[in-house]
């Protein structure tokens, strides 16, 4: 009997450190890439027959901010489609770009399984003259509200490639968990 005690002890403990490690999610890298559909293009004059979201330019600022609603396939780690839905800000002045939206994703997600999340998304960079975007930060940060219950940063920061059919390509890294409902892991 006196060799089962430290054993039954060892399993307790072994038991005991599993258990506290429940519904404590690793984290995991992400990676892949976002195409938006449509490059943005927005009415200045509010009478166009296209479906543009209008463009406000503040005079004094030289900023011209659209409000938008622009889905986009992600592939990767996150593997379906996003809508965005939220205000960009250019400078005509310096060329500054801001974003932020609210993103809301349908998909897969690796190990986590299939449903939606929601992002919180902010980020500035600049246009070069001919029309190019560098994001120098956009960051998704998972918020409430999703099917899903993951927790993921995602950085999207780069040159937006164009394809040369209207669309733009953003890689896009960071990380991710998928977390359980209950402290039982289930």
């Amino acid at each position: 009997m006196k060799g089962l005690k430290p054993t039954l002890i060892s399993l307790l403990a072994v038991g005991l450190l599993a258990g506290s490690a429940v519904g404590v999610a690793a984290q995991d890298e992400a990676e892949g890439t976002t195409t938006f559909s449509t490059n943005l293009t927005c009415d200045f004059t509010g009478e166009s027959v296209l479906p543009l979201p209008p463009c406000e330019l503040d005079e004094e600022t030289g900023v011209v901010s659209v409000t938008f609603n622009n889905p986009a396939d992600k592939t990767g780690t996150f593997e379906g489609v996003q809508v965005a839905n939220g205000t960009i800000g250019l400078n005509t002045v310096d060329g500054s770009v801001t974003l932020d939206a609210l993103i809301m994703f349908w998909g897969a997600v690796e190990g986590c399984g299939v449903g939606t999340v929601y992002f919180a998304n902010t980020g500035s960079g600049f246009m070069d003259e001919a029309g190019v975007v560098t994001l120098e930060q956009s960051v998704y940060e998972a918020v409430p509200g999703g099917t899903l219950a993951v927790t993921a940063t995602l950085d999207e920061s780069g040159v937006l490639a164009d394809n040369g059919d209207g669309s733009t390509t953003a890689p896009y890294s960071g990380t991710y968990s998928c977390e359980t409902d209950d402290a039982d892991g289930e």
